[in-house]
């Protein structure tokens, strides 16, 4: 429960909202922060959109 918590944090820090953030430690979940280029991933909202679905 910790870990994911502070994955949560991680993402909130980084700028991401609840559904991004929810997105990125299902992806990432075997890391203990995510990487910082995560946020590449939300520049544009087609890539938001194309993420969530797969």
């Amino acid at each position: 429960f910790a870990m994911r918590s502070a994955r949560f944090i991680d993402a909130y820090q980084k700028g991401l909202n609840g559904m991004q953030a929810t997105w990125a430690i299902k992806k990432y979940r075997g890391h203990h922060v995510l990487p910082q280029t995560i946020l590449d991933k939300f520049d544009c909202p087609l890539n938001i959109l194309i993420h969530i679905l797969c």
